[in-house]
């Protein structure tokens, strides 16, 4: 655990905000088309709506809000570069190529956000699913859930630790 800490500590501190190297590149875009960056965002809003739950009773004005929330394109960015970490450790680059074209295609949409799959698809599904790329996938699922959810949990204390402190400082206390 602590290596794993320390390698994400490593990755996050090095990785250059604005500047990727093109595996990195690649990643980003694998979650543009699998709908990661879309999920990013939602965990995002999520955690804003539960601490303007727990600061209901402060009266914060929306103003305040927006201000607080300002960074949460870096802030989801940065997220994004700390999950492209653990799918670094997993995938090879080649990985990621197969993984993006499979999802920029019918079937790879269905599945990544959750709709109906014809049988048709179910089949590009399950082709995909036999190749080397794909048994990667259930080869890697646990691992890399473990690091996401940690990366999430970090990343989320990071976030709302930053965003609290700024409600404190302007004195609005939760009730």
């Amino acid at each position: 655990m602590r290596v794993f800490i320390l390698t994400l500590f490593l990755s996050f501190c090095f990785s250059g905000f604005s500047q990727t190297d093109p595996f990195q590149e690649k990643i980003l875009n694998y979650f543009i088309v699998n709908g990661m960056l879309e999920e990013c965002n939602a965990s995002y809003n999520q955690r804003v709506e539960d601490l303007k739950y727990q600061f209901r009773t402060a009266n914060v004005p929306d103003e305040v809000w927006s201000q607080l929330t300002k960074t949460k394109k870096k802030d989801v960015k940065d997220l994004m570069i700390l999950l492209s970490s653990a799918f670094r450790k997993n995938y090879t680059e080649t990985d990621i190529e197969n993984l993006t074209a499979f999802y920029k295609t019918d079937a790879g949409q269905n599945l990544a956000y959750n709709c109906d799959i014809p049988e048709e698809q179910q089949k590009e599904i399950d082709a995909f699913l036999s190749t080397k790329t794909g048994k990667k996938i259930k080869e890697k699922e646990t691992i890399l859930a473990e690091d996401i959810a940690q990366i999430f949990l970090y990343w989320k204390q990071d976030v709302l630790a930053g965003i609290v402190s700024g409600l404190i400082k302007k004195g609005y206390r939760p009730q």
